[in-house]
């Protein structure tokens, strides 16, 4: 289980299709779950067309959209260093995989991939993240008291 904090980054288009299904029908509750985690901080980057601009964003994000909508996870330090072209290894992106030997990401085989529904996106960070710490309280013992043959408790 990890405490370290991650940005959870949903870059969209308005002129993609896929982009205004997912928007209408798991967006607000994708947020919702994503505010309810105390690990993660919740970025949308919404585009008016396809093209990524040139600033303001880290230094290699343009190469890691691979498709839209994209769903990126990526260690809070990672993106403050506004470098994520050294940690690519470090970035997780939604059905996709990181190949260390070719240094870039493709897409999942078909048995690597989750569902695009709010449940398999949360497996997805789940598996990810690991499971969210909870807080186990022990109940005291029950006393058991033997009167007559009989047990009390």
């Amino acid at each position: 289980m990890t405490t370290e904090k991650y940005k959870i980054v949903l870059v969209t288009s308005d002129r993609c299709g896929h982009c205004t299904v997912f928007k209408k029908n798991i967006l607000s509750d994708l947020q919702k779950k994503v505010f309810e985690d105390k690990r993660l901080e919740w970025i949308h980057i919404n585009l008016p067309d396809f093209k990524f601009p040139e600033q303001g964003y880290p230094d290699g994000m343009k190469s890691i959209i691979l498709w839209f909508p994209i769903l990126l996870l990526i260690p809070k330090d990672v993106w403050d260093s506004r470098n994520l072209k050294n940690s690519f290894d470090r970035i997780n992106i939604f059905n996709a995989v990181y190949d260390n030997r070719s240094k870039r990401f493709d897409i999942a085989p078909p048995e690597k991939r989750n569902s695009t529904s709010l449940d398999g996106i949360m497996t997805w960070i789940n598996s990810c993240l690991g499971p969210k710490k909870t807080i186990v309280v022990e109940k005291p013992a029950e006393k058991k008291i033997k009167f007559r043959d009989r047990i009390f408790s």
